[in-house]
């Protein structure tokens, strides 16, 4: 868990790098990304020499709700890291969490969620449960929502879910309606 982030799924692409995780405090998901830029970034350039920056900007995150939204977010950042939509041979990917999830090889990375334990009394129930389950693509509807919650950066879950999370946050949890507000009729 390092800087208190508890790390679900990976996938390292040749362009990005995707993570399901939890962090434990507020600031913990942020101090964890700069402190893997400065090492790994640093490490890069010096081995390839380069200069600045490997990433284009920010790093991109969205709040889920874990009951509905986990166990896809962590097909589809599986799916991603072997470059295919259908689920196909994915524990044989050794850049992903993928493995470690199909029970073929131990992650010290990657902490399991509840949602995954969920899967199964036992280790390879789990995993089995979570391999037939990654044999399924993704609906199209899953991926927008995934794909849309991650580039807006608004968070994905029930009416419910997002009642509570407005209520421990003043941050806005969803777009203001398009276009300039009515005007109120003055008499």
């Amino acid at each position: 868990m390092s800087h208190g982030v508890a790390i679900h799924a990976y996938a390292l692409l040749d362009n990005e790098v995707r993570m399901l995780a939890t962090p434990s405090t507020g600031d913990s998901l942020s101090r964890m990304m700069q402190a893997i830029g400065r090492r790994y970034g640093g490490s890069f350039n010096r081995r390839h020499g380069h200069a600045g920056s490997l990433w284009e900007g920010r790093f991109k995150a969205a709040t889920i709700e874990p009951e509905r939204h986990l166990l896809a977010c962590m097909r589809y950042v599986e799916e991603l890291s072997a470059g295919t939509s259908d689920g196909m041979n994915l524990g044989r990917v050794p850049w992903s969490s993928a493995p470690h999830h199909f029970g073929e090889q131990a992650d010290p990375l990657v902490s399991d969620h509840l949602q995954y334990w969920s899967l199964g009394n036992t280790p390879f129930e789990r995993e089995a449960n979570y391999k037939d389950l990654s044999q399924q693509a993704l609906t199209s509807e899953e991926l927008a929502l995934i794909s849309s919650a991650v580039r807006k950066g608004w968070p994905l879950g029930s009416p419910t879910f997002l009642e509570q999370l407005s209520a421990s946050t003043e941050r806005r949890l969803a777009p203001l309606p398009r276009g300039r507000p009515q005007k109120a009729d003055s008499i």
